[in-house]
């Protein structure tokens, strides 16, 4: 009778197994929404912002390159005023070299961040537990996922992206679910902490996937065409108003280069 006693499963045991197997389903679930976020929903909503705001959207961004040319030109060109410097063409011509080359300069300048080498045996590992559950030589057929999933699984080793093939792998290859593993701890203390891990990544999944939803383009109400018709109202307020500024400018350098010495206008 104790012998049976002993041999019967801890209830406790199933229970933080079962928890753990909830929690893994729950946490490929999140994975899989972030991943169609990002691939899928991201392109429908991209092709749509720009096919509603691209074109005004680069009038813009011409607008403003050239205003803050123009407005650059100017302060140099009252400095030399403020100075008491005679304004010359060859003035007048550095003040446009300065200005051509600070802003080509700037124009290229973009953040950049020091990529964090992976370890090479982690992303090899994960391109082959991928490689291995998708690929057609290791299925024997081209299945769904692979047309889905294969070309991100591309993109994120060629990019050594580590978290993004750590999702793949989350998502597509199923955990198995059985006995602890042999170690230090005694199998409650094992579930316990299986348990605790999976619960905080699940939060972390969680946060990424509100932080998403958040940003743009998935919190702007592209499906809405009142929503659309305002923006666009906006963004050719915007340009009304930049082009205006930017005629402002373009007027005053006319006037004041009015003022360059007529003996110095000369080849």
């Amino acid at each position: 009778m104790e012998l049976s006693h002993a041999l019967q499963p801890d209830p406790r045991l199933q229970q933080l197994q079962q928890r753990c197997a909830e929690l893994r389903q729950l946490l490929r679930q999140l994975t899989q929404q972030w991943l169609l976020l990002h691939t899928e929903e991201y392109t429908r909503r991209q092709r749509l912002y720009e096919q509603h705001f691209h074109a005004l959207e680069q009038e813009l961004e011409w607008l403003a390159w050239q205003t803050a040319q123009l407005r650059r030109r100017l302060e140099l060109l009252l400095v030399k005023l403020q100075r008491g410097e005679p304004l010359t063409a060859k003035a007048m011509r550095l003040i446009e070299q300065t200005v051509e080359h600070e802003f080509a300069r700037l124009r290229p300048r973009s953040e950049r961040t020091a990529p964090v080498e992976p370890a090479e045996e982690e992303l090899a590992r994960l391109y082959r537990l991928l490689v291995k559950r998708l690929h057609p030589d290791s299925t024997g057929e081209e299945t769904e996922e692979y047309r889905r999933y294969w070309l991100l699984v591309q993109q994120a080793y060629r990019e050594r992206n580590v978290e993004q093939l750590r999702r793949l792998v989350r998502v597509l290859c199923e955990e198995p679910v059985g006995e602890s593993p042999v170690c230090e701890l005694d199998p409650l203390q094992y579930w316990q902490r299986e348990l605790a891990r999976l619960e905080a990544q699940v939060r972390v999944e969680q946060q990424r996937l509100r932080r998403t939803l958040a940003q743009e383009p998935f919190s702007l109400p592209l499906d809405d065409p009142e929503w659309v018709r305002q923006h666009r109202a906006e963004l050719e307020r915007r340009i009304a108003q930049q082009r205006a500024q930017m005629q402002w400018y373009a007027e005053l350098l006319r006037r004041l280069s009015c003022a360059v010495a007529p003996e110095d206008l000369t080849p």
